[in-house]
């Protein structure tokens, strides 16, 4: 609601916007915010016509969406990119019968507890990238240690409350605090001084607490009313991982309008993509969490296609 305010006083004061085409994007815990805005402004633009927002589609990257199945995806996306024996992910899915979110049984557990010892020193946020370990916590990730439970809890806290406490693993935020920490910063761009607030790369500061344990339906009710969708997912990323993003765009069950194939920039493959009716999910081969910051020529290409309305 408060962001949909801030659009309806933007255009407001800046009415020779007001008729672009307007898209909501963004990437990790956007998947619940992204959606949800979209749908505030398409609940106010049917009941004020006279304030409506230009309103297109959305773009989310690597985004959580549902509980199930982004907490189901973490065992098949380590298995398929060898980071667990095939004897182990066996034993997995017969002991957790494929719910590793929801798992019970004391197997399970500790086989899901093992598969967690093998990733846990990984980058999570790219499994191929170096797990920066700096000297103090205010300056790195959380050091090696068993990432198993940090990646199981992290997605509960943002389907239920969030814990911005927390460093975050394997990244280096010193240099953005160094610079987003000046007075002269803070001061052109009309912040509280550093004396104030200080900015860390996570804060528990604001207490949050989140509504949805699932934003598929929101999904279908922006598609059913005509938004399109891009649903992209770097392919390394091990947070929100492309196994569980696609396995939830399939479960829409939406007519397929153009199959599984390559995307392609400079003539090299980028991802793959499937169409649907409303909807396009592609992944970004070899891009980790945020595919602008790996990737960035190959976001720069479906960003522009999709904007466009061409294929990517």
């Amino acid at each position: 609601m408060d962001s949909h305010n801030f659009l309806l006083n933007f255009f407001t004061q800046f009415p020779q916007f007001s008729s672009n085409p307007f898209y909501v994007s963004g990437e990790s815990y956007a998947g619940i915010y992204v959606p949800t805005l979209a749908r505030q402004i398409m609940w106010g633009n049917k009941q004020n016509p006279s304030t409506a927002i230009n309103l297109k589609g959305i773009l989310v990257g690597n985004g959580v969406t549902d509980e199930m199945y982004d907490g189901n995806a973490y065992i098949p996306f380590i298995a398929g990119h060898s980071l667990i024996p095939d004897f182990l992910y066996t034993a997995l899915q017969q002991s957790c019968d494929g719910e590793y979110w929801n798992a019970t049984g004391q197997q399970c557990n500790d086989l899901m507890g093992e598969a967690g010892d093998l990733v846990s020193g990984l980058n999570i946020y790219d499994i191929y990238e170096p797990c920066y370990n700096g000297p103090s916590p205010s300056t790195k990730g959380q050091p090696i240690y068993n990432l198993w439970y940090r990646i199981r809890q992290r997605v509960r806290d943002s389907h239920n409350e969030a814990n911005p406490g927390e460093d975050v693993p394997c990244i280096d935020s010193s240099r953005a605090a160094a610079w987003i920490n000046q007075d002269s910063l803070r001061t052109a761009v009309h912040a509280l001084p550093v004396s104030q607030i200080q900015w860390t790369i996570c804060s528990d500061v604001i207490s949050y607490d989140s509504l949805y344990s699932t934003v598929i339906p929101i999904h279908k009710e922006l598609l059913e009313n005509g938004y399109n969708i891009l649903i992209y997912s770097g392919d390394v990323d091990m947070c929100v991982p492309n196994t569980g993003t696609e396995a939830w765009t399939e479960s829409l069950a939406l007519p397929v309008t153009d199959e599984w194939r390559p995307w392609m920039v400079d003539e090299q493959v980028a991802g793959y993509v499937r169409t649907y009716k409303g909807l396009t999910y592609a992944t970004i081969k070899g891009s980790g969490h945020t595919v602008p910051e790996y990737k960035p020529p190959q976001a720069l290409a479906f960003f522009s296609r999709f904007l466009a309305g061409q294929p990517l």
